[in-house]
C-alpha cells in the first residue's frame, strides 16, 4: 500500500487551482476491506479492435471516513485515431455505493458528492501516464434523490501511450480531502 499526497499548486495569480489530494494507491491488491483501496488491472491482452469498449474492471475505495460501505468504480475505455500520430482514450465510468437499501444509498451518495475524485492511470511499469480530475453526473431515482454517478468523456492520448495502459496497465481513484472524504 503506497500513501500519496500531491502538493496543492498555485497559478500565477497565487490562487490554488487544485486541491490537495490524498489517496491511498494500491497496486494489484485484492483487500476491499472499507478504509483501503484497489486497483484493477487491465486485461492481459489489447482487443483486436481499439475503438471497441474494453471492460477495464471495477475498484472499491472507501473515501468517507466513519462510513463502512466501499465505494465501487467500473471503468471502460476505448481508443479512437485523430490527427498524426494523435489519438483519444474515450472512457466510461459509473459510481455507486456497494450495498444498501435505497435511503442508505441515498443518504450515502448524499455525502459522496463533497469528495472530489480523479482517475489514475498506470502503464504495465507502474508508471502514472495520466491523472484525469472526474467531472460526475449524477444518475436520479424518481424521487430526485442521487442514486449513482458518472462520467463519459475523452481527452487526447497517443495509440503508443493507450496501449501500454491497456496491455498490463492498471487503474485507480484518488480523491479529495474536502467534506467528509478520508484523508
Amino acid at each position: 500500500m503506497l500513501h500519496t499526497f500531491v502538493a496543492p499548486v498555485q497559478d500565477k495569480l497565487g490562487v490554488f487551482n487544485r486541491i490537495a489530494l490524498v489517496g491511498l494507491m494500491c497496486f494489484a491488491s485484492l483487500n476491499t476491506t472499507p478504509g483501503m483501496c484497489q486497483s484493477s488491472k487491465a486485461p492481459a491482452t489489447a482487443p483486436t479492435s481499439l475503438s471497441k469498449g474494453v471492460d477495464m474492471g471495477r475498484v472499491k475505495i472507501n473515501p468517507l471516513s466513519g462510513e463502512k460501505r466501499a465505494t465501487v468504480f467500473q471503468l471502460s475505455t476505448s481508443w479512437i485515431p485523430g490527427e498524426g500520430s494523435k489519438g483519444y482514450i474515450r472512457y466510461r465510468i459509473s459510481v455507486a455505493p456497494d450495498g444498501g437499501d435505497l435511503n442508505e444509498v441515498i443518504a450515502y451518495m448524499h455525502k459522496l458528492n463533497s469528495c472530489s475524485f480523479n482517475l489514475e492511470l498506470y502503464d504495465s511499469e507502474h508508471f502514472k501516464l495520466r491523472s484525469i480530475p472526474l467531472l460526475f453526473i449524477r444518475e436520479v431515482a424518481s424521487s430526485g434523490d442521487v442514486v449513482a454517478m458518472s462520467a463519459n468523456d475523452m481527452f487526447q492520448m497517443g495509440l503508443a501511450e493507450y496501449k501500454s495502459f491497456i496491455s498490463g496497465g492498471n487503474w485507480t481513484i484518488s480523491w479529495g480531502s474536502t467534506g467528509g472524504c478520508s484523508i
